[in-house]
């Protein structure tokens, strides 16, 4: 018995069993009040200014489409209040999207673009990054794209209204792909409530995939735990513009997987000090694995790193931080940062990226402070999928 005001606080197993099933109860509240359950989650609308943004359209041109301008019958969205502004659908909004703007396509004979967002440290918005930028290369560019979570966490699948622990099964998990049960991932794939946006989900099956690797690794030494991944994407590579892969905050064997199985690397990093040493021991760490896969004739290419800076603070702080990022990373980092704002730190608590903010009660110039910078970054990653695009459309002609 301890004694009157003790600090121990002893918990065996069944103690355990309760703080988890107490946990994953809250957790299907905040789902139900703040997230919005997967059924009830619905892409974001546009209002009349920020489509006439999206479009690149003037108030003149806007309102001429709306007239059928030039027999152009384009959706008139629906009035709000009193009939002075309207509100877009997404359906709506795609459709005004096609018709004002240029979009280059993915050729019909070239791949998917393959982009993996990796770092060691958590807290450095690696799965922000992610579905952000998923959803602005759709909003904005129109590209179907496919996410891959890999993080046992499932943070990413928390963000499209999905409760990993309730609503995903170890089959609708890349798990079975890499236990050898699958030879490929389409059967994981599923849609969401976003349209042009599919899913692999992630849940704490996951986790055994950092036993079966090594286990198969051990029965079989000519068995290349690192292919697992880039194999199973063959069939869907044709299927989608771009695959991005959310990883867990470590060099994990799933991690090495999508870093194999890239075409381009996103590493957000925060200008601190810690995160700044745990960004050398990842290069470092992975330098010495890409070493010794070369030694089995698997000598990695990427076709871009991009270092990314995230929730950037003007303080005293990040000035020296910034000059080591820049001695080491060189031109390897983004001309362009993610400014940390309250916009991003209330969406994120209800489950929410900037593309899905279709107003924000804050500040009007902290909200756009906030979206201009995802858009800087969408364009950036965007540019360089076309790029590649046209350099394998080039390379098989």
């Amino acid at each position: 018995m301890l004694a009157k005001g003790s600090l121990l606080r002893p918990a065996n197993s069944e103690a355990l069993w309760e703080l988890a099933n107490r946990a994953t109860g809250v957790l299907g509240k905040v789902n139900e009040s703040a997230q919005e359950p997967l059924e009830k989650k619905t892409p974001p609308s546009q209002t009349g200014p920020s489509l006439m943004k999206l479009c690149g359209l003037s108030q003149h041109t806007y309102k001429f489409y709306l007239k059928d301008g030039a027999g152009v019958e384009l959706p008139s969205g629906t009035s709000r209040g009193h009939g002075r502004s309207r509100e877009f659908n997404f359906e709506e909004t795609k459709a005004w999207l096609r018709h004002c703007k240029a979009l280059p396509r993915k050729p019909a004979n070239v791949e998917a673009a393959v982009i993996t967002t990796s770092n060691f440290k958590g807290g450095a918005s690696k799965t922000s990054t992610t579905i952000s930028i998923g959803q602005g290369l759709n909003l904005l560019h129109d590209l179907k794209v496919l996410f891959i979570d890999l993080d046992a966490q499932g943070s990413l699948t928390q963000l499209f209204g999905i409760i990993p622990d309730a609503h995903v099964t170890r089959d609708q998990t890349a798990e079975p792909l890499f236990e050898g049960e699958e030879e490929d991932l389409r059967y994981a794939v599923r849609e969401t409530y976003w349209p042009g946006l599919d899913l692999v989900a992630a849940g704490p099956a996951l986790y055994n995939a950092e036993f079966f690797l090594p286990s198969r690794t051990k029965d079989d030494p000519t068995f290349q735990f690192w292919e697992v991944l880039r194999r199973g994407l063959g069939p869907l590579r044709s299927q989608y513009d771009v695959i991005l892969i959310d990883t867990p905050p470590s060099l994990s064997y799933t991690t090495i997987n999508a870093m194999i199985a890239a075409d381009g690397l996103i590493v957000p990093i925060v200008p601190e000090p810690l995160d700044f040493a745990s960004s050398a021991q990842f290069w470092n760490l992975f330098a010495d694995v890409s070493t010794a896969l070369g030694a089995y004739g698997k000598e990695k290419q990427f076709e871009f790193i991009d270092i990314l800076l995230s929730k950037v603070e003007n303080s005293s702080v990040t000035v020296p931080v910034r000059g080591w990022l820049s001695e080491s990373y060189g031109d390897f980092i983004l001309p362009l940062e993610i400014p940390k704002t309250s916009v991003l730190s209330n969406s994120n608590a209800e489950f929410k990226s900037v593309y899905e903010v279709s107003e924000y009660a804050g500040s009007a110039q902290t909200f756009s402070r906030a979206r201009e910078a995802y858009d800087a970054l969408v364009d950036h990653v965007h540019a360089q999928i076309v790029e590649l695009w046209q350099k394998r459309s080039g390379e098989s002609e």
